[in-house]
């Protein structure tokens, strides 16, 4: 049983020290490395939580500035202490649920729906340096860091504090969730809500012009009706990047959305409920 304990606990280290690895090699510079590899560190033991590492490095770290090579040299700003903006680094630059990489068109537009902190708004700046950006984030904590990403890199992005929705109007909002933050459902007890001002996608797309769209979606759950509504309006040479949060019913109705109108779905991950995809129409495949 002692041995048993030891192996795992053995096992547990190399994990970890394969995810630290991992983190650092994502950084641009030998000075970027090590601060992702403090990034990777806090990954997987947030400086959050009790213990005297963790401490120290709340106390050392309260914020950081890092440039992933994912981003071209663009600064990356963030809080190790918080899960939610680790979360999101992890998910884009090292498992690539949004692979930009693979959109085979240059778009003249890229809407970020559910910007976070700005990690997707950052790579889609350097993959399409002339496409204009808009970012829409309702959540006020997100925002902060949104803002701070754009600033200090010096970028033109249109950042909204709205959420995305079927309607115009003013809807209660779920925040300080991080990721997780999200239009509040009837009968939903969030915690911590605010009212916020919602666009109609559809209305939005059709006053931008674009031709050629690349559209991220990770809006908990309002996928379900902002797709639907939107289809009709998006590009004949369009990307969208979508995750969808209510298992394979969600996935079914949202894919088939897409499918219907000469998209091609693909799932990047399963992580039931949860499923990040991929859909893609070009001229071509139209």
């Amino acid at each position: 049983m002692q041995m048993g304990r030891i192996v795992d606990r053995i096992g547990g280290w190399g994990s970890r020290l394969s995810g630290i690895a991992a983190f650092s090699k994502c950084g641009l510079t030998a000075s970027d490395k090590v601060k992702m590899a403090i990034v990777g560190y806090a990954r997987g033991h947030t400086f959050d939580s009790t213990g005297l590492i963790s401490r120290l490095g709340r106390s050392a770290f309260p914020t950081m500035r890092v440039r992933p090579a994912a981003l071209g040299g663009r600064t990356l700003h963030l809080d190790p202490s918080n899960l939610s903006h680790l979360v999101a680094i992890d998910e884009l630059l090292l498992q690539h649920v949004y692979r930009i990489d693979e959109v085979p068109f240059t778009p003249d537009c890229v809407i970020d729906c559910g910007a976070n902190i700005g990690v997707f708004t950052l790579l889609a700046a350097y993959a399409f340096p002339d496409a204009r950006l808009i970012a829409f984030e309702p959540d006020p904590s997100n925002l902060v860091w949104l803002r701070r990403q754009v600033d200090d890199n010096h970028l033109q992005v249109e950042v909204l504090d709205s959420a995305v929705s079927d309607e115009n109007g003013e809807a209660k909002f779920a925040c300080d969730l991080g990721v997780g933050s999200r239009l509040a459902s009837n009968g939903d007890d969030p915690g911590k809500t605010l009212v916020v001002r919602t666009i109609r996608l559809a209305d939005f797309l059709q006053r931008t012009g674009a031709r050629r769209l690349v559209l991220k979606m990770d809006v908990e759950g309002a996928e379900e009706t902002v797709i639907p509504d939107v289809v009709d309006t998006l590009p004949a040479e369009c990307a969208v990047f979508f995750e969808t949060h209510d298992g394979q019913r969600s996935w079914r109705k949202v894919s088939e959305v897409l499918n219907s109108r000469g998209f091609r779905t693909s799932v990047v991950r399963d992580r039931d409920p949860y499923f990040e995809g991929y859909a893609l129409r070009t001229v071509l495949a139209a």
